[in-house]
Order: structure tokens, then C-alpha cells, then sequence
């Protein structure tokens, strides 16, 4: 049986580097204080490098937990330097997020931040000893929740997420390996850090130009709460069009930005209001949802077309807009969305695609597991784990909808929240959606995007030529898949793709300005 440190003698600070191929790329501390009998408070710090290979941006984070000495999760705030800031309280029947009520079925009784094993090894502490411990736990970044297995034997701790946790002498974690050898988790002795609030990057946030006309609108009903943004020519200027944007998979807002990345959607939106075409970008996120986790669990790409559709009809109400020719314009999903709305209706004047797939997500994820394969997988167990969690992915999105332990990988069970959305996308033929619409289509494809190629282009292409709707492709040289200058290689191409200073280049946003009235006054 493992020795743990008894729940009342909690040590006063642990201190972990995790590391990349013998680099140090990360360091999480922790630091355990009394709050009485009954409570105790866990202060967690995280430094992390900049390692595009795993997807790393350098940052840092200063965590706070307020635990019952059963380690139950009663209160927390989560603030990095990106901006980004958490705030978890929990009550009896449930917890609030930001805000935001959420009911749970179990009570929290294990928290995971990425990379903070400190704070992993404090709550194994407060657990004391066991064989087995089944545990719910929570993504407190996200909201998501997920079952969590420990099995002990001896001195190792084995999680359902396929890690490898040895017990020190003294009972606690000393070292943690995992699937993927390049990778590894150490004890080591660092001075604590003394970071109050982040001091480095602060949140994006949208800022309206003081060049066109902003304003922001919403659309409240008791299934469907969001809201959006106009963007319009500034009078006395009339625009020529109107264009709905629909954004793609990610977190991001309606403005295309995160705490940390700038997908460049407001520049390019108003960049066309500049050129007289009006357009309309809106949340993604259902509002009524507690956490952006709960909201994923019930899109799917049918869902996600009928938001796109309240947005049209809320276009065809407002009068400012029911004489103008209507666009849609689509990034990545958001295209295939746009094409299913273009089959729908027949008031669209023209279809525009930004990056968007031509394949089905099976057909994609064929050939981005073959990339990473070749640029990113640099050991063979590391090929033969990357190519497990593939299979296990497909084949759980191929069965049912039922997703837990004994069904999916434990590595897997954080993609449950958009298992929906995969689902409906695994064999979805972007051809098909060609072909069932007759608005003339517009394909914008960057010629350095690493995610969508311009084989997608080309097969969207062919599908409209097979269906006779017109068609014409805009090779966007040097662009990546946010249409961002990037002409970088390999691993330099990753990192420029975070890069969140970079923007859409004007004569593009020009460009699909003269192809959007060109198709309106044909």
C-alpha cells in the first residue's frame, strides 16, 4: 500500500519540472496553508517555455484552491498572464463559473490543471491511502468535467490518462512518466515564486474603429441566448451588401479572439465595412450554458446551422438590411456551414469560403496524422501512441454517444464535450453541400495553411463545376489558415501561427470586397 503524508501534515510547499526531451520547458509549485480543521488552502504557481511542438506558449499562472480536508473542491480563482481569469464557487447543489450556475451530479473531488503537478500531488495527499480511487474530476480552465481512475500498487499511482506516477520516500509524487517518453515530470527544489496578479500579456479585447459604424445586438429567447456585432459603412455611406459571418471550430469569441490568440475575424469584417459591405458576427456559445464545456455538448454541425439560420432570419427583420444582397461568408467549419445555408435558402447572392475543408473530417484527419507523424512524432513509441489515440478516437465517434471509462481511452474523455460535433462531421461530404446549392461560390484558400490544403480547394472547385454553379478560387500566397502572412517551415511555422500581432493583409479584404459587389450587380 503507498505511503502518503496524512492529510493534516501536508507539507508547506512541493515543487515539480516538467520536461521536453531533456529540456525544462515548465514549473509548477504549490503551497499548502491551514484554514482551520476542516478546510485547506492550496496556492499554485506555473511557469511554462515556449514549446510550439506540444503546443506551449510561455506563460505563467497563479492558482488559489480552497479544499475540505477530504479534498473536495469548495472555492478557487485561476488567473494567468494572458489575461484570462476563473473564478469556481461550489455549493451544495452545484457551482457557479464566472458568474454562471452549473448543476453537477458528483461533488468536484479532484481538480486538473494542465501541467501543475504540484497541485496533483497535494490533492493525492489529502487523500491519504488507497488501492483504487475513482475520482470526478474537473478542467477548472474550461468547466469540462470527467471521471479520473488511480490505481496503486506498491509505490506507482496509475491514472486512467495513461501517466506514471512513482511515490517518493516521504509519499509523495517523485517523478511521473507517460505514454509518450520524450516527455517527463520530476521533484525538484525551486525557490517559490511571490506573483500576485500576472504581469505580462494582457486579455485581448475588441476595440471599434472609429471609421465605420459598430454596434453590438442580441437575440434573447428562452432556447437561444447570444449575441452579435454590425458592422456597417459610416453614414452617409450605404453598403452594397450585407455579409453573416460563421466562424469556425476553437474558443474564440465573436470578434475571433481568445485571451491569448487574435484569429483576425474583426479585422477582416471591418476591413469589408470599409469597402461598403455590411456585414453581421456572432457568438457561437449558447449564452444559457454554464461553461463554454457545457455549451459543446450539444452542438453538432445541424445545430450549428440552425444558429447560423436565427442569424439570417434576424437579418431578414431589421430594415436597414431587407433590400440588400445577402452574402455568407464562412471560415474553416463555419464554410460548410455556409454551404448547407446556401442549399436552404435561395436569397443568398453568394457564397464565400475562408479555408474550408473539401473533405470529410475522417479524410483530414487521415492526412494531418500523417503530417504529424512526419514532423512532429520524433520517436516511434511516441508514432505508435499518436496513431492508438486515433484509432480510439474514431472508433468511438463510429459507436454510440455513451462515452466513459470503459469505453474510451482516459486520455480521450476530455473530447466528450464535442464528441457530438465530431460525430456529425466524421463522413460529412463538403462535395454534397456543393452540389445541393446554386449560389455562385467564392473559394479563399491560403496557400500556407497547414491544416487545410489547396487539395480542399481545388475538390470544392470540382464539386461546383460538376454542378454547374459558378465558382472561382483566390490563391492567397504566404497565407496561413487565418489568412496571416506566414512563411515560415516546420516548427517556425507553428509559432508564427500564435503569433497574435499579425493581421489579415488589406489587399485580400479588398480583393473579396470587388469579388462580393462583382457577384451582387452580375
Amino acid at each position: 500500500m503507498t505511503r502518503h503524508p496524512h492529510r493534516n501534515n501536508l507539507p508547506e510547499a512541493i515543487c515539480y519540472d516538467l520536461s521536453f526531451n531533456g529540456r525544462r520547458i515548465g514549473t509548477s509549485w504549490a503551497v499548502a496553508s491551514s484554514e482551520g480543521p476542516r478546510e485547506v488552502t492550496l496556492t499554485c504557481f506555473q511557469w511554462m517555455a515556449e514549446v510550439p511542438t506540444i503546443g506551449l506558449q510561455g506563460f505563467r499562472k497563479r492558482s488559489v484552491y480552497r479544499l475540505s480536508r477530504k479534498g473536495l473542491l469548495l472555492e478557487a480563482t485561476i488567473e494567468d498572464s494572458n489575461g484570462g481569469t476563473v473564478h469556481i464557487k461550489v455549493s451544495r447543489n452545484g457551482l457557479t463559473i464566472n458568474g454562471r450556475r452549473r448543476v453537477l451530479d458528483h461533488p468536484v473531488d479532484f481538480v486538473l490543471e494542465p501541467n501543475q503537478f504540484s497541485l496533483v500531488a497535494l490533492q493525492l495527499a489529502l487523500r491519504g491511502r488507497f488501492s483504487e480511487h475513482r475520482a470526478h474530476a474537473m478542467i477548472p480552465d474550461t468547466g469540462t468535467t470527467l471521471p479520473v481512475t488511480l490505481t496503486c500498487k506498491g509505490d506507482v499511482i496509475r491514472s486512467s490518462f495513461n501517466e506514471s506516477m512513482t511515490i517518493g520516500p516521504d509519499g509523495l509524487i517523485s517523478s511521473v512518466a507517460f505514454a509518450s517518453p520524450e516527455s517527463a515530470v520530476h521533484r525538484a527544489q525551486r525557490p517559490i515564486p511571490r506573483w500576485t496578479t500576472p504581469l505580462c500579456k494582457k486579455a485581448l479585447a475588441y476595440s471599434p474603429p472609429d471609421d465605420i459604424s459598430v454596434r453590438d445586438v442580441e437575440i434573447v429567447r428562452s432556447d437561444y441566448d447570444a449575441g452579435a456585432t454590425v458592422a456597417r459603412p459610416k453614414a452617409p455611406s450605404n453598403p452594397m451588401a450585407v455579409a453573416l459571418f460563421v466562424g469556425g471550430t476553437g474558443i474564440y469569441n465573436r470578434h475571433g479572439l481568445t485571451s491569448r490568440m487574435d484569429i483576425g475575424t474583426h479585422y477582416l469584417l471591418d476591413g469589408l465595412a470599409r469597402c461598403g459591405v455590411a456585414s453581421v458576427r456572432y457568438d457561437k456559445f449558447n449564452r444559457q450554458a454554464a461553461t463554454i464545456a457545457d455549451a459543446q455538448e450539444f452542438q453538432d454541425f445541424h445545430s450549428l446551422c440552425h444558429d447560423t439560420n436565427r442569424w439570417l432570419n434576424w437579418l431578414d427583420s431589421q430594415t436597414w438590411a431587407q433590400n440588400l444582397p445577402r452574402i455568407i461568408i464562412g471560415h474553416s467549419l463555419g464554410g460548410l456551414i455556409a454551404l448547407s445555408q446556401s442549399a436552404a435558402r435561395d436569397d443568398l447572392r453568394a457564397v464565400v469560403t475562408l479555408n474550408t475543408p473539401g473533405r470529410s473530417l475522417r479524410s483530414v484527419t487521415d492526412e494531418q496524422h500523417a503530417w504529424f507523424q512526419t514532423h512532429l512524432a520524433v520517436t516511434p513509441p511516441t508514432k505508435l501512441e499518436a496513431t492508438r489515440k486515433r484509432q480510439a478516437l474514431l472508433g468511438a465517434l463510429e459507436q454510440d454517444d455513451a462515452w466513459t471509462e470503459e469505453t474510451v481511452p482516459g486520455d480521450l474523455l476530455a473530447l466528450k464535450n464535442q464528441r457530438r460535433l465530431l460525430k456529425s462531421l466524421l463522413d460529412l461530404d463538403p462535395a454534397n453541400l456543393v452540389h445541393q446549392g446554386t449560389a455562385p461560390l467564392l473559394v479563399i484558400q491560403g496557400e500556407r495553411d497547414m491544416q487545410v490544403t489547396m487539395k480542399d480547394a481545388r475538390l470544392l472547385l470540382s464539386a461546383a463545376d460538376e454542378a454547374g454553379r459558378p465558382a472561382k478560387l483566390i490563391k492567397a500566397a504566404g497565407l496561413d489558415h487565418h489568412l496571416k502572412r506566414n512563411n515560415e517551415k516546420g516548427m517556425a511555422a507553428f509559432r508564427k501561427y500564435m503569433d497574435r500581432r499579425r493581421r489579415i493583409p488589406r489587399d485580400l479584404i479588398q480583393t473579396i470586397a470587388k469579388e462580393i459587389k462583382s457577384a451582387v450587380s452580375g
